[in-house]
C-alpha cells in the first residue's frame, strides 16, 4: 500500500467512525421521521420513473429504516428484493414479499429467513444503497466491507 493510499484508508476509517456516532446520537423519533419522509419522497421519484423492481437495504443500527419504504412499494405493487450475505465479501438480492420471515445473519443484519428467489442486477430497475456518507461529486461512503461494490462490478 503506497502512503497515498494508506493516509485515504484511514481518513475513509474517521470519517465513517465520525458519521456513525452522529447518527447515533440522532432521537429515534427524529430518525423515524426521517424514514417517513424520505419514503415519500423516494416512492415519488420511483413511480415517475415507472420502477417495477428495486433493489433496497435493510437498515443495520442507526441507518435509515427502509420499512416505511418497503411498505410503500409493496402497496404500489413493485417488486422489492433485499440482500442476503454469502460467504465472505458476497452476497444477493432475494425478492422480499410482505410475509417473508427475517432473521439476523451473522452479522446482525437482518435478511429472508428462507431461500427466496433470487433477482440479478439486471432485473432492476433502481437501486438504493446504504451509505454513511458522501462527497460533493456523490461518492458514497459505505461502511467499508466492499460488499455493494462488489455486487455492483458483477455482470
Amino acid at each position: 500500500m503506497t502512503a497515498q493510499a494508506g493516509d485515504t484508508f484511514l481518513l475513509k476509517q474517521t470519517l465513517r467512525r465520525d458519521l456513525r456516532a452522529r447518527r447515533f446520537l440522532l432521537p429515534a423519533a427524529q430518525r423515524a421521521r426521517a424514514a417517513e419522509v424520505a419514503a415519500d419522497e423516494a416512492l415519488h421519484l420511483l413511480q415517475s420513473l415507472r420502477v417495477r423492481r428495486v433493489a433496497i437495504y435493510l437498515a443495520y443500527g442507526a441507518e435509515l429504516d427502509t420499512g416505511p419504504l418497503r411498505e410503500r412499494l409493496h402497496r404500489a405493487g413493485i417488486t422489492v428484493a433485499v440482500p442476503r450475505m454469502r460467504g465472505h465479501g458476497a452476497m444477493r438480492f432475494e425478492k422480499l414479499d410482505r410475509e417473508t420471515p427475517l432473521r439476523r445473519n451473522r452479522r446482525g443484519i437482518r435478511e429472508p429467513a428462507g431461500h427466496g428467489v433470487c433477482l440479478l442486477r439486471r432485473h432492476f430497475d433502481a437501486v438504493l444503497l446504504p451509505l454513511l456518507g458522501f462527497d460533493r461529486g456523490g461518492g458514497r461512503l459505505g461502511a467499508g466491507g466492499g460488499y455493494y461494490d462488489r455486487w455492483l462490478a458483477r455482470p
